[in-house]
């Protein structure tokens, strides 16, 4: 079964966006092309397995990935997109679960 799309991510310059979670396209610059935002990162609590360690004994070690959230603009169809985040502030490094445009 053939997918009905094509991976354009390398060509327009947003395929490595870090540990991504949420993404949303929408015309955030209101020129009439679709833009991207994406929030990144993680935080994890992990216990190691009961079978390792005497009783009462779990470790617990915690361990993070936040990257940078990312924003990326688009200036036409098919055409590399411009990383933005840092230029209006949503650059902060997260551990982001969710992106929803609302307008």
């Amino acid at each position: 079964l053939d997918a009905p799309w094509i991976d354009r991510t390398g060509e327009l310059g947003i395929r490595n966006g870090g540990w991504a979670w949420g993404i949303a396209a929408a015309d955030f610059d209101l020129d009439g092309d679709l833009d991207v935002a994406q929030t990144n990162g993680y935080h994890a609590k992990v216990s190691a397995d009961a079978d390792d360690y005497e009783v009462g004994t779990y470790p617990i070690y915690e361990h993070s990935n936040e990257d940078e959230n990312r924003v990326w603009l688009s200036v036409g169809p098919r055409t590399r997109m411009t990383e933005v985040a840092d230029l209006v502030g949503f650059n902060q490094p997260t551990s982001g679960r969710a992106l929803v445009p609302v307008d």
